[in-house]
């Protein structure tokens, strides 16, 4: 009987979601303002050691703007990590939206 019902809720589709879990809307937002940021970065031609000092700098800012906390993130990011198919569903997301941004730049 307790086989049984693990089985069946193993298998009852979509778990319930964490309460901190940042949702995809969320972290699309947040991943392209970071892939824009490291861009800019990229750009400037600065050693890696300094850019990661700015990045640091920059990525304090984006918590801030987004109202995210750091851990709230990387937990978040970790779970989607473990949930392939929402993980890829958002960076799908970030690629789309980063494309349509440098097709808009280059007309």
């Amino acid at each position: 009987m307790v086989i049984s019902i693990v089985v069946v809720l193993s298998c009852s589709g979509e778990q319930e979601k964490p309460e901190w879990l940042l949702g995809k809307d969320q972290m699309i937002a947040f991943l392209i303002d970071v892939h824009i940021t490291e861009a800019k970065l990229t750009k400037l031609g600065i050693t890696r050691d300094s850019a990661r000092v700015l990045f640091n700098e920059y990525e304090k800012r984006l918590y801030e703007k987004h109202n995210i906390d750091d851990s709230v993130y990387y937990k978040s990011y970790h779970h989607y990590l473990e949930h392939v198919t929402e993980m890829k569903e958002i960076y799908d997301a970030v690629t789309d939206s980063l494309n349509y941004r440098e097709q808009k730049l280059k007309k």
